[in-house]
């Protein structure tokens, strides 16, 4: 039987062809990381004030939504505390029928 995997050099070559813009999930240089450097220590705090859904009030799975839609925007006016079930019901297009 023959062998399929990749050698050393096919990876290398692969993983060469697919850096920076080659990569079709390229964002233009911008790292996830640097996006969400300030939104862990200002999601914490957020958190800690209010640590319950803003829609049906429960504690666990608890996270900040970015209301604009941009993870840049880390003002506090701008995050709602959430949780997962909530979260999935606005980003499904379902936002009007949260309770």
């Amino acid at each position: 039987m023959e062998d399929k995997r990749h050698s050393k050099e096919a990876k290398e070559k692969n993983r060469l062809a697919h850096l920076g813009n080659k990569n079709p999930r390229w964002k233009g240089g911008i790292s996830q990381r640097f996006i969400y450097q300030d939104y862990w220590k200002i999601r914490d705090e957020v958190i800690k004030s209010h640590p319950y859904c803003s829609f049906c009030n429960k504690t666990e799975n608890i996270f900040c939504h970015h209301i604009d839609g941009n993870p840049k925007n880390n003002i506090l006016n701008n995050l709602l505390v959430i949780c997962r079930s909530c979260h999935n019901k606005i980003h499904s297009g379902m936002g009007g029928r949260i309770k």
